[in-house]
């Protein structure tokens, strides 16, 4: 589980947690989803690798278009993770879901995981 997130992480995504609001919460509750789904060993390996390559986009801070472009830095990467998850969807557990919620709950605060409305898929 991601328990501690280095200084600059925190800042970034404090950063992108104001400027984004709702669309990081549901960004970062379907990378958590895909990760626990990723280090899970029942799924299978050409999932798994779609997973962490789509993830690994996701984090990367080169992008096709900047996070940092308001309004549609996010757009390149919430539309890799749909694709992800549609792709893995037959892999993603409801434990899944909880342990993503759980941990947005815990770095970002409750009413933050509440906005991503992970656990009604």
């Amino acid at each position: 589980m991601i328990k501690i997130l280095c200084l600059p992480c925190k800042v970034y995504f404090s950063f992108l947690k104001i400027f984004y609001g709702k669309i990081l919460s549901i960004a970062l509750s379907r990378a958590l989803m895909l990760y626990y789904c990723l280090v899970d060993s029942n799924t299978s390996s050409n999932v798994k690798l779609t997973i962490f390559l789509r993830l690994g986009y996701f984090f990367s801070p080169l992008d096709i278009i900047p996070d940092l472009i308001p309004c549609v830095g996010l757009g390149d990467d919430v539309g890799i993770l749909a694709y992800t998850k549609k792709v893995a969807n037959m892999w993603i557990s409801h434990r899944h879901k909880e342990k993503a919620y759980e941990t947005l709950k815990n770095a970002f605060g409750e009413s933050f995981a509440k906005k991503s409305k992970l656990l009604s898929i």
